[in-house]
């Protein structure tokens, strides 16, 4: 009887959905072979009605399970402890299923969860063709169209919270797209390709990226786009590549017209590959495309619905390994420990959704390598200085515990995390190479990493020292409360950069033991009052690995001069940087007694350009006598982009462009989403800094290319109205005249680019755009290169370094007059500018002029001050000029 019941139901499957002879044919043999294992005790067989639970752990044929609640096509899905989630799709009126359901296999049973929220009017805001991708426990919903069939293309992304049950609503996309890609890699998401808001051709190749370690960058225009752009692709990673798998051209347009194409992205090198085609052109895989044991699975689709097709990556080719029971596109499929569990899709088409489920036992052979991506990481670095490389560590199957062996690490090699979990998505390892005391040459290591069950990974670290032995290099000598002085042949500088305390000195105290530097003993700078504390900022030349000595000598209790007490008179703390307090609770004269002088060294990381310290005090009040600072030089500059107008932009090559900053004066537009011509980075052209303006960047000494980023976008120019011609000066020189973008672009809406050769001698270089004979002077980016960087003065109060281009006259000398400043004035001195007119400049942190200050004629010596009122504590830039010299310092406003 029930081999008679499978017989009918299978006459009836092939009445109602196998036209195709092969397909009768494969459909027979399953029920026949069902038939058979019965018969011979060898399998329980199939219910009719599918059961509550599993009641065999092995399914040779495709076998009926519980069927969904609703019936779905174009429905992404995810895997979440070994349960399937469904998220709406669209029902057989192609009209918007407002619900979402989740499936465990273990009991067999589909339970409904939250639906999306609905609008302020009521109506759903749940979405089909958006991208689908699970970060922890949080599923991403990104673009899409909203609503019943044709809605409209959005750029909301969606967040559900897996654990809570709740939606919220996540950073929008750049732009609306629908039908593209969504996929996690790292600490990374990807979202490329689809279409646009007008649907019918408006397939995009855009590649956006979101950091979910730096939320508040957003979402990153800019990377490698997808070669060719379409839509209904699936988005599949494994190995530490993104594949773009088929897809179609065109949307609402016909049908659209199917692809077999299939590319390969590599973060590593910011580069799409072309695969091997698919065997037969196929898109509405989204769903039923997923990595597998390191190969990559792809279920159903628009055609050849009933195929299972496999991809290895290794040999670069596809096999049909499997056909279901009838043709579905757009399924959802997963694999759960050895079930390949299949469920809704259309059969055959959209308009014919389905809730059926199917699941299958299947043989799977687990790819147990733990793997780095890439195997190799090069670098190189200026002596002294220190670079951060990262790769990916992954698996090929399911997720590991992983530990980075750092036992051996050698010294110029630190890891930043070495241990976590990872799985086929990979988890970042970042790695830190320092030059710093390391000879010029080549170095490598070869680090590895273990997790239980897989075979261990390996990177090979390569690090190039370029030239210099890799000494640390002495920034600065401070005698801490005291003047300028000289001992033992050693020059010391006087007070400078502290902020928040006073200075004392004790005269009585002649002679200061295990010293022969007695007199920087001899003063100090301390807090306040009692418990009150002290900082220190210092500028320094490059981010870097500094050593710090401080120097103490206790010269007021117990000491000539100075009053009674003992241990536990003066306790205090230091902290470097922000970190761990280096010095906890401690006590001079606990640790080397009364006029005794003792050296505490500590080596830190500064990344922000400033060397912070503080003090606090646990009794008494803190206090410091001397301060040496030794660290990596400046060396070779690094490039410096600005999206002009814009908001930062990755653009292609990995080229990161910082938000519109250092400059002063004009205005900001944008022109939208707007295609511009002879680029791959159309955002970098739509938004442009207009007006008379100036920029005044902060670089090294030394030689530069200044790549100017232009493109007409202003309907008056274009239609002829008025033209645009304006003239641009950097470093004081006229670089470009009477500069006409559409002529130089050969039209509208198209990128231009100019390269200018400058060379920097005062650490800030300018570009001001001058108006001409018509309109107002425009940019869209600026990039600065390095060419060559000329060696800068080691210390940055004092500039005395003579300009070559002026050999022969006096030497422009500027001191700054306490420094950090802490009242409401810069005061600054200037020596050998006499007769020549004189300006000063003082720059914010972001290009702003803030203060500015002209002498028509110098004198021989020439002080003055420059209101700061009303300016905010931090890091300012003072440029002295004359026409033939300039000097550049940095400065400190303490609170």
């Amino acid at each position: 009887m029930l081999c008679t019941s499978l017989y009918i139901l299978s006459f009836r499957s092939i009445f109602n959905f196998f036209p195709e002879y092969m397909n009768l044919l494969r459909l027979r043999l399953s029920v026949y072979l069902s038939c058979l294992l019965i018969l011979l005790n060898l399998w329980s067989g199939f219910a009719l009605q599918a059961a509550p639970a599993l009641q065999d752990p092995f399914y040779p044929v495709w076998t009926p399970r519980t069927p969904g609640q609703n019936k779905r096509v174009e429905a992404p899905s995810i895997v979440y402890n070994k349960k399937i989630y469904v998220f709406a799709g669209l029902n057989p009126k192609l009209d918007i299923n407002n619900s979402n359901e989740v499936y465990d296999p273990a009991t067999n049973t589909w339970t409904y969860i939250a639906p999306m929220p609905l609008d302020a009017q009521g109506k759903p805001q749940a979405l089909t063709h958006n991208g689908i991708a699970l970060v922890d426990n949080i599923v991403w919903l990104a673009g899409g169209r909203v609503g019943d069939n044709p809605g409209p293309v959005t750029d909301k992304v969606w967040l559900y919270n897996l654990t809570t049950n709740t939606w919220a609503e996540g950073p929008r996309l750049p732009a609306p797209r629908a039908a593209g890609g969504l996929v996690r890699l790292g600490r990374r998401l990807h979202f490329f390709g689809g279409f646009g808001p007008a649907v019918c051709n408006d397939d995009r190749a855009d590649h956006f990226v979101y950091d979910l370690d730096q939320p508040a960058l957003g979402w990153q225009t800019g990377l490698a786009p997808l070669p060719i752009p379409r839509n209904h692709f699936g988005t599949v990673t494994v190995g530490g590549q993104i594949y773009a798998i088929g897809g179609q051209y065109g949307h609402d347009c016909g049908g659209g017209q199917d692809q077999k194409m299939v590319h390969a992205y590599d973060p590593a090198t910011n580069t799409w590959t072309q695969k091997k085609d698919l065997p037969y052109a196929n898109s509405h895989i989204e769903p039923g495309s997923f990595a597998l044991d390191g190969k990559i699975l792809v279920t159903g689709g628009e055609r050849n619905g009933q195929n299972i097709l496999q991809y290895d990556p290794a040999t670069n080719n596809w096999t049909i390994i499997d056909q279901m029971p009838t043709a579905l596109i757009a399924p959802s499929a997963k694999v759960i420990d050895n079930y390949y569990i299949v469920s809704h899709g259309g059969a055959p088409g959209s308009q014919q959704s389905q809730e059926a489920a199917w699941i299958k036992s299947i043989t799977r052979s687990k790819n147990t390598q733990l793997d780095f991506w890439p195997n190799q990481l090069t670098a190189s670095a200026a002596a002294g200085q220190q670079v951060t490389v990262k790769a990916l560590l992954g698996t090929f199957s399911d997720q590991a515990t992983y530990t980075i062996n750092t036992a051996s690490l050698p010294g110029w090699l630190k890891v930043k995390t070495a241990s976590g979990t990872t799985d086929e998505a990979g988890a970042p390892v970042e790695l830190t190479l320092n030059a710093a005391g390391l000879p010029a040459g080549n170095y490598s290591y070869t680090l590895t990493a273990t997790a239980a069950g897989y075979s261990p990974a390996s990177v090979e670290v390569r690090l190039t020292v370029e030239g210099g032995s890799g000494a640390p290099t002495l920034l600065a000598r401070i005698n801490a409360g005291g003047p300028a002085v000289t001992s033992n042949g050693v020059s010391w500088s006087g007070s400078e950069y502290f902020f928040g305390g006073k200075t004392y000195t004790n005269s009585k105290v002649k002679e200061i033991a295990d010293t022969q530097d007695d007199v920087l003993y001899q003063t100090e700078y301390s807090a306040t009052s009692n418990l009150s504390g002290f900082g220190f900022a210092m500028p320094v030349p490059v981010p870097g690995q500094y050593t710090v000595k401080l120097h103490f000598a206790e010269i007021y209790w117990d000491a000539t001069g100075g009053r009674a007490g003992g241990v536990g008179q003066r306790v205090f703390s230091v902290n470097l940087e922000g970190g761990p307090v280096e010095l906890a609770n401690y006590d001079i004269l606990a640790d080397v007694g009364s006029m005794r002088a003792v050296v505490k060294t500590y080596t830190v990381e500064v990344g922000d350009g400033v060397l912070n310290i503080d003090f606090s005090a646990s009794a008494n009040q803190p206090k410091i006598s001397a301060i040496e600072v030794m660290g990596p030089a400046p060396a070779s500059s690094e490039s410096v982009r600005l999206n002009a107008g814009g908001a930062a932009f990755l653009a292609s090559g990995s080229r990161q462009f910082a938000a519109d900053t250092y400059v002063t004066g004009g205005s900001t537009t944008t022109v939208g989403n707007v295609q511009i011509d002879n680029t791959a980075d159309d955002a970098l052209y739509q938004t442009e800094r207009y007006g008379t303006f100036s920029y005044n960047v902060p670089v090294s000494n030394g030689s530069y290319n200044v790549i100017l980023h232009f493109a007409e976008t202003y309907s008056k120019v274009i239609n002829g109205t008025i033209s645009r011609k304006f003239h641009v000066d950097i470093e004081g020189q006229r670089k470009l005249t009477e500069y006409d973008i559409l002529a130089k672009a050969g039209g509208a809406w198209k990128a231009v680019q100019e390269t200018v050769g400058v060379t920097v001698n005062d650490g800030v270089l300018t570009v001001a755009f001058v108006p001409g004979s018509s309109q107002n002077p425009k940019v869209c980016a600026i990039e600065i290169v390095p060419t060559t960087v000329l060696a800068s003065p080691s210390r940055m109060l004092s500039a005395t370094v003579a300009n070559p281009e002026t050999t022969g006259k006096a030497d422009l000398q500027v001191k700054i007059l306490g420094n950090p400043i802490q009242q409401d004035g810069l005061d600054v001195e200037v020596q050998g500018a006499m007769g020549q007119p004189l300006r000063f400049k003082l720059i914010d942190a972001k290009g702003q002029v803030v203060a500015e200050h002209e002498v028509a004629k110098a004198g021989i010596r020439e002080q003055h001050r420059l209101s700061v009122t009303g300016q905010a504590a931090g890091l300012f830039f003072l440029r002295v000029s004359t026409p033939e010299q300039s000097r550049t310092l940095k400065v400190l406003k303490s609170e």
